[in-house]
């Protein structure tokens, strides 16, 4: 694998799967995650709060507002420059809350972030958060833990297989609000079509080993999202003694619109002198300009959007906005599909609003009620039979493998007629079992097998 291989010129498309859980073990979660768009790009961070310490899980929620805040002022800064900047005044800014406190409290997090703009990733971390670039059918380490045992390694005093069970395993020598003297390494990594970037926390790569994260992250039949779960249910049945987070990103190239033979643009010959004289005249009014499918965007969106998780429970946090408040305008000819805010609904709502005929109406998972009732183990789009046809055509364009009907007088979800219904959470061999069917057993035979459980 070769991440100095050259990069397209044009962005890439980022599909994320997310997860944050309290482990098997700890009651309070010290782990936070986010996603926020900045100057330099969209950003994805997971910050974890040092274990013991009082203030772990405040330490982290600060370091992700801070990258998120103080990116923003920094526009004219390189982006190693800047983001060196914002840690040193997130480990100030740390070193201070902890000493003003009464008694005086530790406050560190250790933190790992990737920029993603057009095909560029820039990686930084202080700690031993971790991010994994994965290529061509393997999955290598790219960050290089600020730990004791890592310095152990590196001097040739310890065998890197037997690292784990070093007794300073978890001493780091580098924190956020650690220590007065921070430094952030910076990485840039050029990305192709079909890479993947993985974030997380150790209580992940602490638990489950990189074999086994290797045959999750590598396998062509799960989603980002499906990635993300089949990753957390490994270190929970290893364990799971620690804190989780997970930000699992794949990227691809961004769809080419093919015209017909004898067209251009869906325009018949006769029309494309018109339309190169309009392109013209609108090139000397605006200069040049290139059009990109990227992640969709609105005004709104485009805002910094966090997503902090504490406390029990597996929770994965929205990327995009709730849109549940925004009531769909009528005067538009569009098919309006609602989308319980829930674990998987942000597969659905990137899908579909990719199609500019339909508009994405989020109901609040608080507000689910018993439309639960129609999760099945794969995705599914309801329709009442008032959309038996717009149903099909989202099908036909989605590539969907399954639409169902539902009663024209079922009101479980509200009173709309399509609904996006995510995926029933199950566990990773479940999962396999239930998406993939004849790959099942090659996944399931990769991985290891917990003591007594028959397979």
């Amino acid at each position: 694998m070769n991440p100095a291989q050259t990069p397209p010129t044009q962005s890439l498309i980022a599909s994320v799967g997310v997860q944050c859980h309290p482990g098997s073990v700890r009651t309070e979660n010290q782990d936070r995650i986010s996603r926020a768009s900045t100057p330099f790009g969209d950003m994805y961070v997971v910050a974890d709060g040092v274990g013991g310490y009082q203030g772990g899980a405040e330490a982290a929620q600060a370091t992700v507002d801070g990258f998120t805040r103080g990116l923003e002022g920094q526009s004219s800064r390189p982006v190693a420059e800047a983001l060196t900047a914002t840690a040193q005044a997130i480990n100030q800014a740390l070193d201070e809350r902890a000493r003003t406190q009464d008694p005086p409290v530790k406050m560190s997090s250790t933190v790992v972030l990737a920029l993603i703009k057009g095909s560029t990733a820039t990686i930084a971390h202080i700690g031993d958060s971790r991010a994994y670039l994965v290529r061509n059918g393997s999955m290598r380490q790219i960050t290089r833990d600020h730990s004791v045992v890592q310095r152990l390694i590196d001097q040739g005093m310890v065998d890197a297989s037997h690292a784990g069970e070093h007794p300073s395993a978890s001493v780091l020598t580098q924190a956020l609000g650690q220590s007065t003297d921070v430094h952030l390494e910076v990485v840039d990594i050029p990305l192709l079509p079909g890479d993947a970037l993985l974030l997380c926390s150790d209580g992940l790569w602490g638990y489950a080993s990189a074999e086994e994260m290797e045959t999750v992250v590598t396998s062509k039949e799960l989603s980002p999202s499906a990635c993300a779960e089949a990753l957390l249910d490994l270190a929970l049945q290893a364990g799971g003694g620690d804190n989780i987070s997970i930000q699992f990103l794949k990227f691809s190239a961004p769809a080419v619109m093919v015209a017909p033979p004898g067209r251009f643009l869906g325009l018949p010959p006769k029309a494309i002198m018109g339309a190169g004289l309009a392109l013209v005249l609108a090139a000397a009014s605006y200069g040049t300009y290139r059009v990109v499918k990227q992640w969709p965007h609105s005004g709104t969106e485009k805002k910094a959007r966090e997503a902090s998780v504490g406390g029990g429970g597996t929770v994965t946090p929205p990327t995009l906005p709730k849109t549940a408040a925004v009531k769909p305008d009528k005067s538009k000819s569009k098919v309006h599909v609602y989308v319980i805010d829930d674990e998987g609904a942000d597969d659905w709502r990137i899908k579909l609003r990719n199609l500019d005929y339909v508009d994405v109406i989020t109901i609040p998972t608080k507000e689910g009620g018993s439309c639960r009732a129609l999760e099945k183990a794969q995705p599914v789009l309801f329709f009442k039979p008032a959309e038996d046809a717009n149903a099909k055509k989202i099908k036909r364009d989605l590539s969907l493998e399954t639409i169902k009907p539902m009663a024209a007088g079922n009101n479980d979800c509200g009173k709309g007629e399509l609904f996006a219904m995510p995926a029933k959470k199950a566990g990773f061999r479940e999962t396999v079992k239930d998406k993939f069917g004849h790959a099942a057993d090659e996944i399931k035979n990769k991985l290891p097998v917990p003591p007594g459980v028959d397979r």
